[in-house]
């Protein structure tokens, strides 16, 4: 019986069969290594370490390429630095390349290009000078020394060997980013450390969510005060109210309150808090942030200038009545004095009396008038009911005092 003609003789099926069950292992090889390709590449894109990124790089190349020996570098500026710690020979061959320029046209181009292995002319072996790219800017490269011979790279392991620079660079200019972001992050946290006001993040319900260092001003440390109330610190009643219906409103401004230190046994100290809403991407998040400055030092130094005013207007006070008084008061003094001398010692006794008595109100209105002068302070005492008057015995305390020392460097 003669076979059909489309039929196949037995021994032909099974060598096609064998050469089918050759390429589905070679594909399924093919993907397996892919997978760990790409497995390789997703831990090298989630790295921030440049160290690592070289070794995944190392784990990719050594199922492209037989036996590569890489240099990654680094540009900074117009220098190419080297993650970690290249051979020697890895080191000469790139600087003699960026010598020559070679480095920065491969930057420019974008592209891989193949080079003769510079310290060892004896080989047919070329190395592998592959540009990192982010975005369309160069921001290194990297030097790959293979066993496998130039003529024998194929376009696949040119594009693999792409596909992973490309990925590693990628990832470099993440940590880059990342280490900038970190030292940014560290700075704004020193500076605002450092800042002598207090800093406090609140949510609506005025719940302190953050706080910087200077939280010795409400008595407790920065790991107490997180999660407290920022109302509870406020002593009035109606103080209390304003920054709870403020913060919870989010509204922005200053309001001047006195806050009370549970940590000191003294007096509420005056504070400003100037309030600024936030926009919270989240409900737990903080809706406004506080800035608390101590009023207490600026309030003494405006009571010392009032009183420094006021001082200034008793002392205008003080010459003017000097000026007014003084002159005639000694025309009285003086007259009484010729009105004494006239009268004699035989005149009425009573009207004697009443001389003398003339004479010593004229000295005690000198004398005040002179202790008005004298005065240095302004301290006020009770005079009726409500009404003060100005305590002259503040400058003749300085006086006296004044006196006492000057007699004490005497005898010295």
């Amino acid at each position: 019986m003669t076979p059909a003609p489309d039929s196949l003789p037995a021994g032909d099926l099974a060598e096609d069969f064998r050469r089918m069950e050759e390429k589905a292992r070679q594909l399924r090889a093919s993907l397996d290594e892919l997978r760990e390709i790409q497995a390789l590449a997703r831990i090298i894109r989630s790295t921030s370490a440049p160290e690592e990124i070289l070794q995944g790089l190392e784990s990719i190349l050594g199922h492209v390429l037989p036996g590569p020996e890489l240099g990654l570098f680094l540009l900074e500026g117009e220098d190419l630095l080297p993650v970690g710690d290249p051979s020697l020979g890895v080191r000469d061959t790139l600087y003699a390349l960026q010598e020559d320029g070679v480095t920065a046209w491969v930057l420019q181009e974008q592209r891989p290009i193949s080079v003769p292995r510079l310290d060892d002319a004896t080989t047919e072996q070329s190395d592998l000078l592959v540009p990192l790219i982010v975005m369309s800017q160069g921001i290194g490269v990297l030097l790959i020394r293979s066993l496998q011979l130039e003529e024998e790279l194929t376009n696949q392991q040119l594009d693999l060997v792409s596909f992973a620079a490309g990925q590693a660079a990628m990832a470099l200019e993440n940590a880059r980013l990342v280490a900038h972001l970190e030292d940014s992050r560290r700075q704004l946290q020193d500076m605002i450390d450092s800042a002598g006001d207090l800093i406090l993040l609140v949510d609506d319900e005025g719940r302190i969510t953050y706080a910087n260092a200077q939280t010795h001003w409400l008595g407790e440390s920065r790991e107490r005060l997180v999660g407290r109330c920022l109302p509870e610190f406020v002593l009035d009643d109606e103080q209390r109210g304003r920054l709870e219906e403020a913060i919870r409103r989010r509204e922005r401004g200053l309001l001047e309150l006195d806050l009370l230190n549970p940590a000191l046994e003294m007096e509420p100290a005056a504070a400003q808090l100037s309030l600024s809403p936030l926009a919270p991407t989240h409900p737990s998040e903080a809706t406004c942030l506080i800035i608390l400055r101590d009023l207490t030092e600026r309030r003494r130094l405006e009571e010392k200038a009032r009183e420094a005013e006021t001082l200034k207007a008793v002392m205008l006070a003080a010459v003017t009545v000097n000026h007014e008084i003084n002159n005639p008061l000694t025309a009285i003094v003086g007259n009484l004095f010729l009105l004494r001398r006239e009268l004699g010692e035989s005149a009425n006794p009573q009207l004697l009396q009443r001389i003398d008595l003339a004479e010593r109100s004229a000295r005690q209105i000198e004398e005040v008038a002179h202790r008005l002068e004298q005065v240095s302070e302004v301290r006020r005492v009770r005079y009726l009911g409500e009404t003060d008057m100005l305590d002259l015995s503040a400058g003749a305390q300085g006086e006296e005092a004044g006196a006492a020392a000057e007699e004490e460097e005497e005898r010295a």
